[in-house]
């Protein structure tokens, strides 16, 4: 295998180059996954993580906005540990995909429990505002279909698309949930 410096590897992700992406993901997902496994996460979750982790750099790169004060190992294992702390954050939260996928569908014997009521219904009201296609990935999701059988419904190009869609639909999903007025009302 070819070793790369963190110049040429910046450069690689920056142009998206197939084997500096691939030498990425050899040399440094090791890392991530010890993580991730270490705390609770299974191998997907790893895998999305460093998915997540490796947007964030190469969003980072292309903005301009690396910085490097530390090694890129260090910092692309920053990012994945903040991953996921927030992702273990999340699911300790009151609002979990669990939730959503439960609050969705309105049950006539809620409709008097105010709180279960208003909930379902802000969750109800952001699942719909998102688009067609977030909604689609999402449900697939819920429904606990693998991030390949995800790609081919949606005719995404790889596993690796359809798991940053996930993400990027999640992603608005909870802001849309969380910086609604009526939801941080009932939440408090």
């Amino acid at each position: 295998m070819t070793h790369y410096t963190e110049a040429s590897i910046i450069e690689g992700i920056a142009r998206r180059q197939n084997e500096v992406l691939e030498y990425v993901y050899n040399t440094y997902y090791p890392m991530v996954r010890h993580l991730v496994i270490y705390n609770n996460g299974t191998d997907e979750d790893a895998t999305e993580v460093f998915q997540e982790a490796i947007i964030v750099v190469f969003e980072k790169i292309i903005s301009n906005e690396l910085d490097l004060n530390c090694s890129l190992k260090t910092f692309l294992y920053s990012i994945s540990r903040n991953l996921w702390l927030q992702h273990l954050e999340r699911i300790n939260r009151q609002v979990s995909f669990e939730d959503i996928e439960k609050h969705l569908v309105l049950d006539e014997s809620e409709m008097y429990d105010d709180f279960q009521f208003h909930r379902k219904r802000i969750y109800q009201k952001h699942f719909i505002a998102l688009t067609e296609k977030c909604r689609r990935i999402l449900e697939l999701y819920f429904m606990n279909k693998s991030f390949d059988e995800i790609a081919r419904v949606m005719g995404f190009s790889s596993r690796r698309y359809a798991i940053k869609r996930k993400y990027e639909c999640a992603k608005s999903l909870f802001s849309r949930i969380y910086n609604d007025p009526e939801f941080k009302k009932i939440k408090s």
